[in-house]
């Protein structure tokens, strides 16, 4: 997997902040979570995010526990840059 490209290319697909997940995988492939660096080697992709039927999901999320510690469910929770700006532009 070449990492800048599907970033490159999940972000091009990402939705809007609080938007229903559409699974892009833009949020794991640009940081690793806190649960995710328990499993996954300094400066490596998470080794718990899977890409199947081009979606990703992350594997701790079959444990209720991790799936509620990382809000799987509540809409996409990745914020780039320029929806930061928009955000704080729009005050």
């Amino acid at each position: 997997m070449n990492i800048e490209i599907e970033a490159h290319v999940a972000r091009m697909n990402k939705p809007k902040m609080d938007a229903p997940c559409n699974h892009c995988g833009w949020c794991c492939l640009t940081e690793t979570c806190a649960l995710g660096k328990l499993f996954t080697p300094e400066g490596e992709t998470c080794t718990q995010l899977v890409k199947q039927d081009g979606k990703y999901y992350c594997k701790l999320a079959s444990t209720a526990s991790y799936a509620a510690f990382l809000h799987i469910g509540e809409g996409c929770n990745a914020i780039t840059v320029e929806e930061k700006l928009e955000m704080l532009l729009a005050v």
